[in-house]
């Protein structure tokens, strides 16, 4: 792997098979992160990100792959879950710091077909020491686990999680609580002034922990055992070193050479940005000086537009007052304006509504007067019949009387033909 080396990490105080060197690589502008070790440890490590990685949706497992010198992985540019932690701290934030180990427990959450009873194994023992008699059917566990996920191992960038540094990954079942004890017990065991700021006690309710935290806690120590070489020339240093020196001091010290160092970092790689920025400075300052220039030439001309301005809006405003004094008399107008022509509108639909009865009345009339004209007809032709047969019977009756004088007329004349032949005979026998 070409490049040049700018961080190198040896945890030599680890016994032989679980010692690595994890280096820091910069060739250009690129970084990368080398991981060497036996190669039982670093295929354990592949198998976890090819294998383990599946079960844990909430992170993302670092890329990695194979070099002849190691492992190769991506580097990931963001803050550990530990920088976040501690600016919480900084804030005396203790209402955040318990947000954090919530969402620290969110990206431990692993999915459903991972999860099952414990068994203890001879595997487990190995790592953790014996088990204890125990209610172990009531016991959560996960059949493959990622184990050292702790706040130094996540990365968080603008949008994703990421899980690096994956140097234990089983495949034999490990108690839920056990795993989750770990990972956030460890921002404890390696920053022990936490402790002053909220106990882990406290945080410690928060974990839903189905094994006591005695049991937990020598199963932790177990497998700090497994892992270290408490024989080593570093570790004998670092304990001395630990019994010796005041911690607060030297963890100032080491915190602000950490920052010195993240800084300096930080400007070799923005160097060219910054004097990039730099030019463009200048060049701006000097189009403000040229516009400074042209501003005092012009302030004479501009004082005097700017008291034409405010003579202008004097006046304007006094026309906006005036006018605004014409509006309200306007309004008042036009209040007693629209009074009026909503009684008129009133009074037309009134209109509207009589004139539509008249019609409907005319409309009844009309029908009426059809029908009565109607009666009328009928009636005016039976009189008609009725005068007819009335002028027939003056006409028979006529004829009825002309014929009784007839006939009385003839009787008369009978009558008298009859006395003048008596009045003869009477007066020839007189003679």
């Amino acid at each position: 792997m070409a490049g040049r080396k700018i961080f190198i990490k040896v945890n030599q105080h680890y016994k032989p098979e679980y010692q690595t060197v994890t280096s820091i690589i910069k060739e250009n502008s690129t970084k990368s992160v080398l991981k060497q070790g036996t190669k039982q440890h670093l295929e354990n490590m592949m198998w976890g990100y090819h294998e383990v990685s599946k079960f844990f949706p909430n992170i993302n497992f670092c890329d990695a792959k194979f070099r002849q010198d190691g492992i190769e992985f991506t580097y990931i540019q963001g803050k550990t879950l530990t920088e976040l932690y501690y600016e919480a701290i900084e804030r005396n934030d203790k209402a955040e710091f318990l947000k954090l180990i919530h969402k620290h427990l969110f990206f431990l959450e692993t999915i459903s077909e991972n999860l099952d009873y414990f068994q203890p194994s001879l595997e487990f023992e190995k790592y953790f020491g014996s088990c204890e008699e125990y209610d172990w059917k009531k016991v959560k566990a996960l059949k493959q686990c990622a184990f050292d996920c702790t706040s130094n191992n996540l990365i968080l960038t603008q949008n994703q999680v990421y899980y690096v540094d994956y140097e234990y990954c089983f495949s034999f079942p490990i108690p839920v609580s056990l795993y989750k004890f770990h990972c956030i017990q460890s921002l404890y065991c390696n920053n022990p002034e936490i402790e002053t700021f909220i106990p882990f006690s406290e945080v410690a309710k928060e974990l839903e922990l189905d094994i006591e935290l005695e049991i937990l806690e020598k199963w932790k120590k177990y497998f700090i055992s497994e892992l270290e070489d408490f024989n080593s020339c570093e570790k004998l240093k670092w304990n001395y070193l630990k019994k010796t020196i005041d911690y607060q001091f030297t963890y100032e010290k080491i915190e602000k050479l950490f920052y010195l160092e993240k800084g300096i970092s930080w400007y070799e790689e923005n160097t060219p940005i910054w004097k990039a920025y730099i030019q463009r400075l200048e060049k701006q300052i000097q189009t403000q000086d040229e516009g400074l220039r042209w501003y005092q030439e012009n302030v004479p001309i501009w004082k005097d537009y700017i008291n034409k301005l405010e003579t202008q809006i004097q006046s304007q405003t006094k026309e906006l007052e005036d006018y605004y004094e014409n509006i309200k008399g306007q309004t008042k107008e036009n209040e007693i304006q629209e009074k009026k022509l909503n009684w008129y509108i009133q009074q037309e639909e009134e209109q509207v509504k009589y004139i539509a009865t008249l019609q409907s009345q005319i409309k009844e009339l009309e029908i009426n007067n059809k029908e009565q004209k109607e009666d009328f007809e009928k009636d005016l032709i039976k009189n008609e019949e009725s005068i007819q047969k009335l002028k027939q019977i003056v006409e028979d009756l006529r004829k009825q009387l002309f014929q009784i004088e007839n006939s009385k007329l003839y009787k008369l004349g009978t009558k008298f033909h009859m006395i003048g032949r008596t009045k003869n005979n009477y007066d020839n026998s007189e003679e």
